[in-house]
């Protein structure tokens, strides 16, 4: 018997896809067509089925007959196809009906199978084959024969390669089926009896012959619902649209072209005598000149036009191209741009008006800015002298000495007082105090290092802070202190006098530590009260000398 499950799995698939082609289609025009051919092929494995594994000879004899009568019917299905698949408007004609003739002939003969002429059942499931049968043959591989021509000799004349890509499909689907039915005959006709049965090769070559016509049927039929479309875009689109051959003749003009230029099918467009009349936001000449010389670009130009009002126009031109290279025409479009002109216009008054408020802005900011920078030095320094305030040397030895403390570094802080302070504001006056507590703030500063910190204690008691300073080092810049406060001169108002000016020093140094971190507060008012206990030692001393705290 063969193996009969090619041909059933084969008419299964093949249903499959009938029932989906139907589903997912638009049953246009050429889809029906296709439907119609579809449904034809699966009589061919469901009727070979049949004739294999029916136990009744006329039972068999029907099936086979069912099978072959639907092959004389794929012959001109195949044929209108493809004619379909080259011109999409193309409509059967005369001609058309007297070239299915063949096929219905042989369809009529192979169903009738007078006596035995098409075939008859032999020994051991076989058939005995008349000479119908290669009639049959010779009408199909002709149908074959003249499809495969005008689809071959259409893909050697078309240039367009989308096109081309869309007919090797069915190209590829025929020939499977072809090579695959020639197979089928080989083996299972002229071999017969020589060879084992080799069954559903037909079926196998339907199988894969009838996705190819679905996939090439469903492009076209997309291609021409996207040319339906274009189509309308292209008609009712508000851009003007005119096509130039390369001679600058009008191929083609929308509605919309009208509003912007008076030119007909066939016209020279003079685009120089165009462009006269009107004003233009670029380079006209330039424009003109790439327009004559260099077919090839894509370019604009904006122009105004105040008939009816003022309006703006933006004009592209686009080249069409060839294979890529060679310039077949030009696409040119005339876009009415006057709305978007005002929202720009109108965005860029506005955009003026915020970069000036955001200049105010930025101006109030650093105003602000600087403001807070001054109250922020007004609240660290002292007015007077300029050197850091009492309140901010506090907290900057609460910072940094916590930090000596957990990293063991020493520190020192120098204490000192002018000397008979109240006996130059007595005698001089309160103004000349005040110079002499300037000039002895200058003085200090010309002697301090970079990392040290020179505060008004209070009055004429002034700190300094000494971080990674150890006595020795204190106590030699408290000297440097002394002499630098010594050469000071003031201005009494009516002569240079020279004052002279000295200091008492008391010095307090840190160098190990066991107070814990978090009792720096009291750690930092034992240091200043060993410190100022020192500083009224040097002064009961007889003055400007330096004491060392205990």
């Amino acid at each position: 018997m063969g193996l009969l499950w090619p041909d059933l799995l084969s008419f299964s698939v093949l249903f499959l896809l009938l029932i989906l082609a139907y589903v997912r289609s638009r049953l246009t025009h050429v889809y029906k067509v296709y439907v119609a051919f579809h449904f034809v092929t699966l009589f061919w494995p469901l009727g070979h089925f049949v004739s294999i594994a029916g136990h009744d000879e006329t039972v068999r004899t029907y099936g086979l007959q069912l099978g072959v009568f639907a092959l004389c019917f794929i012959g001109p299905g195949w044929l209108m196809l493809v004619q379909y698949l080259m011109m999409p408007d193309w409509r059967p004609s005369l001609r058309t009906v007297a070239a299915t003739i063949p096929a219905f002939l042989c369809a009529i003969l192979v169903w009738w199978n007078p006596a035995g002429t098409f075939a008859a059942p032999g020994e051991s499931l076989t058939w005995n084959y008349g000479y119908l049968l290669w009639v049959v043959v010779a009408v199909l591989f002709a149908y074959f024969a003249v499809a495969m021509n005008r689809l071959f000799q259409a893909l050697v004349r078309e240039a367009n390669a989308h096109r081309r890509r869309q007919w090797m499909v069915p190209l590829v689907g025929m020939l499977l089926l072809a090579g695959l039915g020639g197979l089928d005959l080989m083996f299972n006709l002229f071999l017969q009896g020589q060879t084992p049965r080799v069954d559903g090769l037909t079926s196998l070559g339907l199988l894969l012959a009838v996705p190819c016509f679905m996939q090439a049927i469903r492009r076209l039929d997309d291609s021409n619902l996207l040319s339906l479309a274009r189509r309308g875009v292209f008609e009712f689109i508000d851009t003007g649209i005119l096509v130039l051959d390369p001679d600058g003749r009008v191929l083609e003009s929308n509605r919309g072209s009208q509003t912007f230029v008076q030119v007909k099918k066939g016209e020279l467009f003079d685009l120089e005598a165009f462009l006269a009349p009107f004003e233009t936001q670029g380079e006209v000449t330039e424009f003109l000149y790439r327009f004559r010389h260099y077919p090839g670009e894509r370019m604009q130009l904006e122009i105004s036009i105040r008939e009816g009002g003022l309006r703006h126009v933006n004009i592209q031109i686009a080249p069409i191209l060839e294979n890529r290279k060679e310039v077949i025409g030009r696409v040119i479009t005339f876009h009415d741009v006057t709305d978007l002109r005002k929202l720009v216009d109108d965005l860029n008054r506005k955009n003026e008006t915020l970069h000036e408020r955001n200049l105010e802005l930025i101006r109030t900011q650093e105003e602000l800015f600087n403001a807070n920078l001054k109250l922020e030095q007004m609240a660290i320094t002292d007015s007077l002298t300029g050197c850091y305030n009492r309140r901010y040397l506090m907290q900057k030895l609460e910072m940094e000495v916590a930090d000596h403390i957990r990293n063991q570094v020493p520190f020192s802080i120098i204490l000192f007082d002018i000397d008979h302070f109240k006996r130059i504001n007595d005698q001089f006056g309160h103004l000349v105090g005040d110079q002499v507590l300037v000039a002895t703030v200058e003085a200090v500063r010309g002697v301090l290092r970079p990392s040290d910190v020179l505060a008004r204690y209070g009055g004429e008691e002034f700190t300094i802070y000494l971080p990674g300073s150890g006595i020795r080092e204190a106590e030699e810049l408290a000297r440097d202190v002394m002499r630098a406060v010594s050469q000071i001169a003031a201005n009494t108002g009516s002569q240079v006098v020279t004052i002279r000016v000295t200091v008492s020093v008391g010095i307090v140094s840190a160098e190990t530590y066991e107070t814990p971190v978090e009792e720096v507060r009291d750690f930092l008012r034992s240091l200043f009260a060993r410190a100022d206990a020192a500083l009224y030692q040097a002064k009961n001393g007889g003055r400007n000398r330096v004491v060392i705290a205990n």
